[in-house]
């Protein structure tokens, strides 16, 4: 399925939702790739991007 949040992306919409959601419960990026199964590093660049919008919005 293709992801409409995250463009060129390989994780499912399912994962990124889950990985949203960990993000705003404030798990760190080493716990949140333990639970959706998605890499550290992905994780961390995904966790970097998410703050940055949210930097851009304020």
């Amino acid at each position: 399925m293709i992801n409409k949040y995250y463009k060129r992306s390989k994780i499912s919409e399912a994962k990124f939702r889950r990985l949203i959601r960990y993000f705003s419960m404030d798990l760190t990026a080493t716990d949140a790739a333990e639970l959706t199964g998605i890499s550290r590093r992905s994780v961390t660049d995904i966790y970097g991007r998410l703050r940055h919008k949210i930097a851009r919005w304020s």
